[in-house]
């Protein structure tokens, strides 16, 4: 990943840092949001940032950011509620907004490819993931936890992680979940983590295909309920 960025080029990856949104405030409506921190203040900090060292990110951001990929190169801005309903009847609908293009169409195509080799190749990290009937993609995610002498040590010292999307070659959902400092080991982290990504993808998908059967089921035939005295 260091070589990656040095041909990059330091300042074409501190640029798409920022695009993706890195560093500062998704602005989703919750109190006291936190910015993140992006340390790019020299040539160790710049490459360790490569490979996820000296960057601190909020969930929101994680997902901001991984929507680029699911909708095609396009950034989504995250968002709480769909719309409101005042008490005298109106309705205030909040829309899809967007942060623009952040990559080509066909990159964020190509990620997801490499997203569904994570679950179906026998090397994948994301094997754990993987449904019967289900078009998904993963990214795993393994994170080292800073203390107060360097980072922590132990197997159970990391921040694991997962987002996925579904279906993947035209994703409805983007399914983000992080797992902090385990400490009962049972199985591994990707096991734990798909005992509950697995159920909420599932019951996702057959909202989705519930909608869609009330969407295309033709109205019923009715006729005029007959007089008691008929």
């Amino acid at each position: 990943m260091v070589k990656l960025e040095e041909d990059m080029g330091s300042s074409t990856w501190h640029h798409y840092l920022k695009k993706f949104g890195f560093g500062k405030k998704t602005g989703v409506t919750l109190p006291s949001e936190n910015p993140g921190t992006l340390s790019f203040s020299n040539s160790t900090t710049q490459a360790t940032t490569a490979y996820g060292q000296g960057v601190n990110v909020t969930v929101m951001q994680m997902l901001q950011a991984m929507s680029a990929v699911s909708n095609n190169g396009v950034m989504l801005k995250p968002r709480i509620i769909s719309k409101t309903v005042a008490a005298n009847g109106t309705v205030t609908k909040y829309g899809k907004q967007t942060e623009g293009r952040i990559i080509k169409s066909s990159t964020a195509k190509d990620v997801r490819k490499a997203m569904v080799q994570v679950v179906q190749s026998d090397i994948g990290t994301g094997g754990a993931y993987k449904m019967d009937g289900v078009d998904v993609g993963v990214k795993t995610g393994t994170a080292q936890i800073a203390g107060n002498n360097g980072y922590l040590t132990g197997a159970s010292n990391y921040i694991f992680s997962v987002a996925g999307m579904v279906p993947s070659k035209n994703p409805k959902y983007l399914l983000y979940i992080t797992m902090k400092q385990p400490q009962n080991y049972t199985k591994s982290a990707e096991e734990m983590m798909a005992e509950i990504f697995k159920p909420l993808i599932t019951r996702a998908l057959a909202l989705d295909a519930a909608s869609m059967m009330r969407r295309i089921r033709p109205p019923l035939r009715t006729r005029p309920a007959l007089r008691w005295w008929q």
